[in-house]
């Protein structure tokens, strides 16, 4: 097979997407003694050029983006590959196992959140969540959509982990647990990353108690929905009056644990 050098610094080994807006190769860095592989974006599609300029900043925050340029008006993004040990659906990995990894996975897109849901979404297909010999999880990052108005709401997120349960685990809807789970998530019942990860370590028995997420965590979250309204005032006004409410309840709760113990 003929390989074709990409800018003098990559070699491509093969394609593996394409549409008419964008390629995806698969690739190795010239500069690299080992070898690694590089999901290789080639983005002609404008709408979706603009967009990934916009959030290039958000993906080398969270993603393993390692390269980016522009050659002939065509956006590259260089993602390392993830593609490594055997895929979260094999066999080879316990029930257990797998509700362990997609807890990793879960708190990963808790912690990724400020990605926007659009990326998100496609970094949830099972096809390219990959588990090492170590048994850490891996993203083989393939962003094929062209779209960025789709998918783009925490619903959708709910829903394709709802899709993921079956395509990862055997017989899901044997196990009560990933059943309720699965449809709480089609149903999009969270409003956060945090409450969904928080319900699923409970219904998983991976924590003693149902816990709902932090005052600050939800009010964290009014203050970004608000801040897209730009209400500034009431933002101000809502902090200042949940603070006080939330000092309030600590000050009683430590009013509480603090009384000696009577007898009964």
């Amino acid at each position: 097979m003929h390989q074709i050098q990409l800018n003098d610094q990559y070699l491509i080994h093969k394609t593996i997407f394409e549409t008419q807006g964008l390629t995806i190769y698969k690739g190795l860095s010239l500069k690299d003694d080992s070898e690694i592989f590089y999901n290789i974006h080639c983005i002609r599609y404008k709408k979706l050029l603009k967009y990934y300029l916009s959030v290039k900043d958000q993906l080398k925050e969270t993603l393993p983006l390692t390269d980016s340029f522009v050659i002939n008006g065509d956006l590259y993004l260089v993602f390392k590959s993830g593609e490594v040990g055997v895929p979260l659906s094999h066999h080879s990995l316990s029930t257990l196992e797998k509700k362990h990894l997609l807890l990793a996975l879960l708190a990963k897109q808790a912690l990724d959140a400020k990605l926007p849901n659009f990326i998100r979404w496609q970094l949830l297909q099972p096809e390219h969540l990959w588990v090492d010999n170590n048994r850490i999880l891996h993203t083989d990052i393939h962003l094929k959509l062209l779209n960025p108005e789709l998918f783009d709401d925490f619903n959708s997120i709910q829903n394709r982990i709802a899709e993921l349960i079956p395509a990862v685990f055997e017989a899901p809807d044997e196990d009560l647990a990933l059943k309720q789970f699965s449809e709480k998530c089609q149903a999009a019942v969270y409003r956060t990353d945090f409450a969904m990860l928080s319900d699923y370590k409970y219904l998983m028995g991976l924590s003693v108690e149902q816990k709902e997420p932090w005052l600050y965590e939800k009010l964290y979250a009014l203050y970004l929905k608000l801040k897209e309204n730009k209400k500034r005032i009431v933002i101000v006004g809502l902090l200042l009056l949940f603070g006080y409410l939330g000092f309030k309840q600590l000050g009683a709760s430590n009013a509480i644990l603090i009384q000696p113990y009577q007898k009964t």
